[in-house]
């Protein structure tokens, strides 16, 4: 697997250094003290509230995803790109110095040398449906749009014309274009940003997949195109059905990889990223002793971190039922500890009644002849 080069700064650097790289391009950077890896940066970081990222250290608003090892199996790399948020992880040598980064593009491009695409069409995996605004409108407009609807993306169009895709991570930072040359800013140094248009600020490729393409040749478009996600138009070619999304890929893989359930986590906060594999084996061991007696589905996880404490929500389909836990606690493991424990309780008890049925059964069936 191809791992790209990545640029490192020391924690005592100034936000802007990192910036500057990562609106030239770059979807991740290395953060290092005393030549140790320590965190990374990317462009959410775009988005820190501030008039001068040249005061702001990187040790102070660095995050904290997993990192890679080089030689890690597909399937590890399949669940840890499954956490929210990381468009690239860094990559440590034995001695913890960044060496490299993999993106999702790396990944999908793994996943289609090795066949692990599941051989379907486009419509069975996308997402639905699909949120579209006018490319004309503005900056105001579509961060409202986003929020009232829950998304990240919208689809963009110009007089019925597909033109883009707009992300959160757009309203962050975008392209201006003077005569001669173009210059990336950030949105706070930029006057007014609120009323500017969207087109003015488009920064990726669009890529046009039909709802009955195939899944691999959709992912080799992708890419192709260095992105992760692609539109989905109907067999004209003209209408935006929905959004094809390489995360979602992964998790089809993976199924096809792993007969264990798989542990989904969404918002997990950056600097715990770390606990990741705590978290999936406290959640797996819960339901280990008794997976032979009952069909167990995916297991959902899902983080808040409030201003004193965690909570975490954990839903898991138990023989077609979905069971619902919850644990708080001022360390995250620890709230997870309590979900467990929770998982544990109710498993018992379906045990057991599972046990008196069967007995139930077997005193009105009575003895073998």
């Amino acid at each position: 697997m191809e791992i790209k080069d990545i640029k490192v700064f020391d924690a005592e650097d100034s936000l802007s250094k990192a910036l500057h790289a990562i609106l030239g391009g770059e979807p991740i950077v290395a953060v290092t003290k005393d030549n140790k890896y320590v965190g990374c940066i990317d462009d959410r970081h775009a988005i820190v509230n501030t008039k001068d990222a040249s005061k702001i250290k990187l040790e102070n608003v660095m995050a904290k995803p997993p990192r890679l090892r080089d030689g890690i199996s597909i399937e590890e790399l399949l669940r840890l790109f499954s956490i929210e948020h990381f468009k690239a992880l860094p990559v440590l040598d034995s001695k913890d110095k960044p060496i490299g980064y993999v993106s999702r593009v790396e990944v999908v491009e793994e996943l289609l040398k090795a066949g692990l695409v599941p051989r379907t069409l486009v419509a069975s995996v996308m997402d639905t449906p699909p949120y579209v605004i006018s490319a004309s409108e503005t900056f105001k407009k579509a961060k409202k749009l986003m929020k009232e609807l829950s998304t990240h993306r919208l689809i963009t169009v110009d007089n019925g014309r597909l033109t883009g895709v707009v992300s959160t991570y757009d309203l962050a930072m975008f392209v201006e274009k003077p005569r001669a040359r173009q210059k990336s800013q950030l949105i706070s140094e930029v006057k007014r940003p609120e009323e500017k248009a969207i087109k003015d600020f488009l920064r990726e490729p669009l890529v046009v997949v039909k709802e009955s393409d195939m899944l691999p040749d959709a992912l080799s478009k992708m890419a192709h195109k260095d992105v992760s996600y692609a539109v989905v138009v109907d067999e004209k070619g003209v209408k935006p059905l929905g959004l094809l999304d390489a995360k979602k890929v992964f998790s089809l893989s993976l199924k096809l990889l792993s007969p264990e359930p798989e542990v989904i986590i969404s918002h997990m906060p950056d600097d715990e990223g770390w606990a990741y594999d705590d978290i999936k084996r406290l959640l797996l061991e819960a339901l280990s002793k008794t997976s032979k007696m009952f069909d167990v589905g995916h297991i959902h996880v899902t983080i808040k971190e409030g201003k004193s404490v965690y909570k975490v929500d954990v839903s898991v389909e138990i023989d077609s039922r979905v069971h619902h836990f919850h644990g708080e606690d001022y360390e995250l493991l620890m709230a997870v500890r309590e979900v467990a424990d929770n998982i544990k309780r109710v498993l018992t008890k379906l045990k057991d009644k599972l046990k008196h049925r069967k007995a139930d059964i077997a005193e009105m069936e009575g003895p073998e002849e």
